[in-house]
């Protein structure tokens, strides 16, 4: 079974939150935000933080890949992100931002080199965005 984790970008800030939790009962009836030891309001839970979570596989340098990572395989630059059609995530080349045919990222574990992400690394992306 693969490890449920989850890192947060503050968009008001601009920076990764560096003391990040989230506390459930266990019925997932009630979800509980923190950051360091506040609890965070739930409207600004998906304002304010984007929630990202870890896809369960790691670089070829032991790099933890997270959705919005960017990654570099084969020389070209890919958005990771979750593919609701295969349900899993999946690699968006940079230059289209359309997932390919082939966007399962486990077979290319392996190859693949974490580079940035797209909230700290924007001029990675080809528009800039």
């Amino acid at each position: 079974m693969r490890e449920i984790k989850f890192r947060a970008w503050d968009t008001e800030d601009k920076r990764k939150v560096k003391e990040f939790n989230i506390h459930h009962d266990g019925d997932l009836t009630e979800i509980r935000m923190y950051v360091g030891d506040v609890p965070v309001i739930a409207s600004n839970v998906c304002g304010r933080y984007k929630i990202l979570q870890f896809t369960g596989l790691k670089d070829k340098n032991g790099k933890e890949i997270y959705e919005g990572d960017i990654i570099k395989l084969n020389n070209k630059l890919f958005k990771i992100a979750w593919n609701q059609f295969s349900c899993g995530f999946g690699r968006i080349p940079i230059d289209t931002m359309h997932y390919e045919r082939d966007d399962c990222i486990i077979m290319f574990q392996d190859k693949v080199e974490v580079i940035g992400n797209i909230y700290e690394n924007k001029e990675l992306l080809s528009d800039g965005k």
